[in-house]
């Protein structure tokens, strides 16, 4: 009989008794009592209470203190997420493309899955306080991100190594130039790293993306495209003076693009070393070079695009979207593949493009980073894509190094590319 009433499998359980227990007048505490404060104590163990409607809410309340504790201790095991590994290769996690050095979007449903997997009873106290009535609204979302940062920061205060929501928060503040004092007390209230952590963890995220760089650019199986283009950052100086004046800082930065759709042959050196000895362009005709055009599919995309741009703006037009949307997919030859690329930034050089020996410089520079060196390249051509400027300077630059009988001092390895949509936007700024 104990057994089965034990295990729930009788009609009447010990949950009715509890709840009888809990609405009986017998039970009830008089203000007047010392029992009274001890209804949800956290100090006086419940065995040591002797009212029922005392005992059973201590109970419950210090049981659930030791299981947020286990949560939060099981939350911050080094297995589970929350952490990030500072100085070591970065890895996927199973069955996602997500690594655990990613900075980003990523982060909070990261950070939000540990939650909810390992700390299901704290997320739902959390919720009871942050929410005063759960919806499927706007405001559900925004309460659940507040309640997932404020548990995380919690965790934080357990232990330094759950740090990656922390160290994402230091990251953005240090990227916004904001105030050293600001991060140290943030750090001090345990909502973000200390900013030395930070600056470690920067430089440490660096060397492994510029070896995530190294190896991609180094490996004869994959291909890439570099582009690359002067910046320029002016520095104001409030208070004029001698050694502290207005400068206009001067520099070149490069991205790196990986191209996993496109086969690594057609950037082949020898190959086109071998169409360039055939010397096939002397027959080529002005009629040859339009012939490459496909005039009629070029009208047909114009025409679709004016088109799209007057059902936009009409009101009275709004129902032909649909149809101009199908059309442009039926037309299509050459889809772009969907997604966005992977792009990897490049460590900036103060090299100036505008004077040839600085371009080399930089160029060599932007090339090592990506695994290309005069002691080991790969023989095959490299896309490298800039502004007009950009694009004059390199085949400038290229004509002035053709002598050289390596394939990387002069720069034979380089593709160049004009970047189409940066002319046409300095058109456009010109028609404005």
């Amino acid at each position: 009989m104990i057994s089965i009433f034990l295990a729930g499998r009788s009609k009447k359980t010990v949950a009715n008794i509890i709840m009888e227990w809990m609405s009986h007048p017998d039970g009830h505490i008089p203000k007047t009592s010392p029992n009274s404060d001890l209804m949800y104590s956290t100090t006086v163990p419940y065995t040591n209470i002797g009212p029922v409607r005392a005992a059973l809410p201590a109970f419950s309340t210090q049981t659930m203190g030791k299981k947020v504790a286990d949560e939060a201790e099981s939350a911050v095991k080094l297995g589970n997420g929350l952490h990030v590994h500072i100085g070591k290769k970065p890895t996927k996690h199973p069955g996602t493309d997500v690594c655990h050095d990613d900075f980003g979007e990523s982060t909070i449903p990261r950070v939000q899955s540990v939650i909810e997997k390992d700390q299901a009873v704290t997320l739902y106290l959390f919720k009871n306080i942050a929410m005063r009535k759960p919806s499927c609204g706007h405001s559900y979302h925004s309460s659940l991100k507040v309640i997932i940062h404020v548990i995380a920061s919690l965790n934080f205060c357990r232990t330094p190594q759950a740090n990656l929501l922390p160290l994402m928060h230091g990251i953005l503040y240090f990227g916004s130039s904001a105030p050293v004092e600001l991060m140290n007390y943030n750090s001090r209230i345990g909502t973000m790293s200390a900013p030395t952590t930070i600056c470690h963890a920067l430089i440490k995220l660096s060397q492994e993306e510029a070896q995530v760089m190294a190896d991609h650019g180094r490996d004869p199986t994959t291909a890439g495209v570099l582009f690359v283009g002067n910046t320029q950052n002016y520095a104001r100086q409030q208070e004029q003076h001698m050694g502290c004046e207005t400068v206009m800082n001067v520099g070149m930065s490069g991205l790196w693009f990986e191209a996993p759709d496109v086969d690594v042959e057609v950037f082949d050196l020898a190959a086109k070393r071998a169409l360039i000895a055939l010397n096939l362009q002397k027959d080529v005709t002005v009629d040859d070079l339009l012939g490459f055009l496909d005039q009629e599919d070029a009208d047909l995309t114009g025409t679709l695009h004016v088109l799209d741009v007057l059902v936009r703006c009409m009101p009275s037009l709004k129902p032909l979207c649909k149809e101009i949307s199908m059309r442009f997919s039926a037309m299509a030859k050459l889809s772009a593949p969907s997604g966005q690329a992977i792009v990897h930034p490049l460590a900036c050089s103060g090299k100036k493009e505008t004077i040839p020996t600085e371009l080399k410089d930089g160029m060599c520079d932007f090339l090592q980073q990506i695994g290309q060196t005069p002691e080991s390249f790969l023989k095959r051509k490299l896309p490298v894509g800039g502004n007009g400027l950009t694009y004059a300077m390199l085949l400038q630059l290229q004509t002035y190094l053709q002598f050289h009988d390596d394939a990387f001092k002069s720069f034979e390895i380089l593709e160049h590319q004009l970047q189409v949509w940066h002319t046409k936007w300095t058109d456009v700024n010109h028609i404005f």
